[in-house]
Formats: C-alpha cells, structure tokens, sequence
C-alpha cells in the first residue's frame, strides 16, 4: 500500500492546515494501531459495528455500552456527551 501514500510520510498523512499538538499525538497513535494491518488492492473491505453485526451502528446501542461497561472515569466522559 505504499503506493497509495500509507507509508510513514505518504500522502495520506499530509494536513490541510498546521496539526496542533494534541492532533499530532492521535495521529501518531492512530499508525501505531494501524502498523500491523496489511491492506490489500483487490480484497473487498467494509466496517462492522461488533455491538450489532446485524443492524450495524446504532446511538442508542453506543450509549449503552458507554454507560454499562468499563471504569468509573470512562462513564463520567458521558455527562459531557
């Protein structure tokens, strides 16, 4: 996939305007999570909500999840949705 531009540097990864430092960090965390993922030309690829693998993403079902699962410091982030 270096030829798309998913190299460290490519294409992909070129900003339309000064990241700030906080952006930088997700960005450099983001390819760090995508490293190990080998993308290939002619395999089909689609996103799928694991929540719901039948009915897919759902707002309802992802409030739900946020508010039942993990640690207490991960909930208090709802009050601020």
């Amino acid at each position: 996939m270096e030829r798309e531009g998913w190299e460290e540097g490519g294409r992909v990864w070129v900003w339309r305007r000064r990241l700030l430092a906080w952006e930088k960090e997700s960005v450099r965390e983001c390819s760090l999570l995508l490293h190990n993922f080998v993308l290939q030309v002619n395999a089909t690829d689609k996103w799928r909500w694991t929540l719901d693998t039948i009915y897919g993403f759902l707002v309802q079902k992802a409030y739900h999840f946020i508010t039942t699962h993990g640690d207490q410091e991960d909930r208090s982030l709802v009050d601020n949705v």
